[in-house]
């Protein structure tokens, strides 16, 4: 089973870049706490690992534990979209287009104030 956690959602505030490998607490944060239904995805390219890619994501504890136990070194993934509210903006150093879009929602920020504070992965 997958441990209990003691973060909530108004404490949360951690990035993912402060890990390596996303830990079973953290799952059990981003399906229970967060409500954020997962799939694994290669760690390389990011391609789902799931027959059915995104449309396999859950917040079943159990069988993010099975994926958990087969992919180790996976990465997660979380469907996005205007209608689950959340934006994904990618960001490359080799490919500019995430990080200008980056600054253009500084900019908007600033113009208008900071957005909600969100988790951030």
């Amino acid at each position: 089973m997958l441990p209990a956690l003691a973060l909530t959602k108004e404490t949360y505030r951690v990035s993912l870049k402060e890990y390596i490998v996303v830990n079973k607490e953290l799952l059990h944060f981003y399906a229970s706490v967060l409500g954020w239904s997962l799939f694994p995805c290669s760690s390389k390219n990011k391609k789902p690992l799931t027959p059915h890619g995104f449309k396999d994501a859950t917040t079943d504890l159990k069988q993010l534990e099975a994926w958990y136990q087969q992919y180790p070194d996976c990465a997660w993934g979380t469907p996005t979209s205007a209608e689950r509210g959340i934006l994904d903006i990618d960001r490359h150093p080799d490919k500019p287009d995430g990080f200008k879009t980056l600054e253009a929602l500084e900019a908007l920020e600033a113009q208008h104030g900071p957005l909600a504070a969100t988790p951030k992965v």
